[in-house]
């Protein structure tokens, strides 16, 4: 192998390894959606996304899961980015005469289950997350 091929195959591999490092870091853009149906019964639903490259994305695919989820419309009620930043929802019933259904969200998942049972005494176990590191 002369030099110059020699030289070529190590950049072509430096290259290869530089895009399979850029495409497979994490994004920094997360978000969380609910949604209330008002209909008898009333529901709830909730959806989640995390490690997006655009906050766009997140938001769509936290509309998505939540709308997947159940039939009530839903919308975005949180938006967080950057390293280690984390949002966490939980979505609950309770009684007809306290509006039925309720959630609460929050940085920690034991949060996000406290402001859920502000509202309602049955909450799920939150859903969501964090931010991944994205320099990794």
């Amino acid at each position: 192998m002369t030099k110059t091929n020699r030289l070529l195959s190590i950049l072509t591999l430096l290259l290869a390894c530089s895009l399979f490092t850029a495409t497979s870091r994490a994004g920094e853009y997360g978000a969380l959606a609910v949604g209330i149906s008002l209909g008898y019964p009333a529901q709830v639903s909730a959806g989640y996304a995390l490690d997006h490259e655009t906050p766009w994305d997140a938001d769509k695919l936290a509309l998505e899961r939540c709308n997947n989820a159940g039939p009530a419309k839903c919308r975005i009620v949180s938006a967080f980015s950057g390293r280690g930043e984390c949002g966490f929802i939980s979505i609950g019933k309770g009684y007809p005469r306290q509006g039925g259904v309720g959630w609460g969200m929050g940085t920690t998942p034991r949060v996000a289950l406290a402001n859920c049972r502000l509202r309602v005494p049955l909450c799920e176990v939150p859903i969501g997350g964090c931010i991944q590191d994205a320099r990794e």
